[in-house]
């Protein structure tokens, strides 16, 4: 998934950033410096985690909202296979609320849950082999494992 991600820099930016491994396992880090990327996606609300919404997505043509929600749950999204459900976690609950929105337009059933008090954050969950599968078959995942273990599920 990283180097579809910095081949899709190197389209847009022309600049290819560097890969780095640091000490986590099964993680790798792409860096580049640019100060136009830096500035696009401060005004598209990154490092904004209380604050951020999908709601501009909200009428905007299908294949934008599949590329958003894949892409979001690709990194956001947590899949737990034994309990059907894909699951995702913010300290942002409008956010969350136009995500469930952009998935019902998919036709995609969730719900939010509030772990404000407790945990201080909000859950979102896709729950249900029907749900899981709509998702698999209506959105274009690049994260493999998650993939796999959809096609698993779907099969």
């Amino acid at each position: 998934m990283i180097y579809s991600f910095t081949n899709d820099v190197v389209a847009v930016l022309g600049k290819r950033p560097i890969i780095i491994h640091p000490t986590k396992k099964n993680v790798l880090v792409a860096r580049v410096k640019s100060k136009y990327l830096f500035y696009l996606l401060k005004r598209l609300g990154a490092g904004d985690s209380m604050e951020w919404r999908a709601s501009a997505f909200l009428n905007s043509s299908k294949e934008v909202l599949v590329n958003w929600l894949s892409a979001f749950i690709d990194d956001e999204g947590y899949l737990d296979k034994v309990k059907h459900r894909m699951v995702l976690n913010s300290v942002n609950y409008n956010g969350l609320r136009d995500v469930q929105s952009m998935l019902n337009i998919l036709g995609i059933n969730s719900k939010v849950y509030d772990y404000s008090e407790k945990w201080n954050f909000y859950r979102l969950i896709i729950g249900g082999i029907d749900n899981l599968c709509k998702l698999a078959e209506k959105l274009d995942l690049h994260h493999k494992m998650k993939h796999e273990i959809l096609n698993k599920i779907c099969s």
